[in-house]
């Protein structure tokens, strides 16, 4: 895949070896460093064989975005896959959503997954959204986050490699 101007072209169905998902919840304390994150990551960029693909949600409203990540630049895929501006990123289904898309439209023979957010609360859940609306539960809990990832990779048939947490509060004693 290469992006031309706003444009996405498909060359082939090229199978990269690694594409790597970010997944920022930061519409909170912490919506600077998803903005580091993005700027941080053009400086590497997407090749043959990466993709780098995140979604992204900061401090204010209707900032939500979805990347392809090049060499010095983040093009925004909104409008390509009709993606909203605001997004929940405490819910299930946004990350659901996110991950079956990138899947099936960046193919790779490895996966890996990264999560930013500035809340983990260990066994009590992760991805805090100050933003959302989810019934006074701000956490993605830790049974919904492994569903979602029992469904997206058919029970362990096709493999996310790697799952990185980036949250703070994310260790616990037990």
């Amino acid at each position: 895949r290469s992006l031309v101007g706003s444009e996405m072209c498909i060359r082939d169905r090229h199978i990269a070896k690694w594409t790597i998902m970010y997944y920022l919840c930061c519409e909170n304390h912490i919506s600077y460093e998803a903005e580091e994150m993005v700027k941080n990551l053009t400086k590497v960029g997407s090749s043959e064989n990466l993709n780098i693909i995140v979604l992204k949600d900061g401090g204010q409203q209707d900032d939500s975005a979805l990347y392809y990540i090049e060499k010095d630049e983040a093009s925004n895929l909104n409008k390509l896959y009709s993606w909203p501006d605001e997004l929940d990123m405490g819910d299930s289904n946004t990350l659901k959503t996110f991950l079956n898309l990138v899947i099936r439209e960046y193919p790779a023979k490895h996966y890996a997954l990264m999560i930013l957010s500035d809340c983990g609360s260990g066994w009590q859940g992760i991805c805090r959204d100050t933003g959302a609306r989810n019934n006074g539960i701000p956490l993605m809990s830790i049974p919904s986050l492994a569903s979602v990832l029992k469904e997206v990779t058919s029970s362990g048939g096709k493999k996310i490699d790697v799952v990185g947490f980036m949250p703070c509060v994310m260790g616990m004693f037990e």
